[in-house]
């Protein structure tokens, strides 16, 4: 599955953001899992535990020391309730924020029609 990037931007600010400042490079990370699959990554212990920690799976990177290979299955993540669930939300609100940008846009409309007058 190939994601655009503002699917991308949205993954990352959604799912990995909250990881960013217990482990520098989280963003990063993320963003090599949702365009490769996979990423290499220092340490012995999985940085993501638990939410879309659940949907990674680390193995150790042979012919690294102290590394583990991250694979994320992101077709399972995507099918989710717990990606849906997210997902749904943030259209919702994008929804009202559209639907008031455009009553307040018709309201800058009529005034500047008004003031052509």
């Amino acid at each position: 599955m190939k994601l655009t990037e503002p699917q991308i931007d949205f993954i990352l600010d959604m799912f990995f953001k909250s990881y960013e400042s217990q482990y520098n490079g989280a963003m990063n990370i993320g963003r090599g899992l949702l365009t490769n699959g996979t990423a290499t990554v220092a340490g012995n212990e999985p940085i993501f535990k638990g939410g879309i920690g659940n949907f990674i799976k680390t193995s150790t990177a042979e012919g690294l020391y102290h590394c583990l290979e991250y694979k994320i299955d992101l077709e399972s993540f995507i099918g989710s309730h717990f990606f849906r669930e997210a997902l749904g939300a943030t259209i919702e609100d994008l929804k009202k924020e559209s639907a008031l940008l455009i009553e307040r846009t018709k309201n800058l409309e009529i005034l500047y029609l008004n003031g052509n007058e």
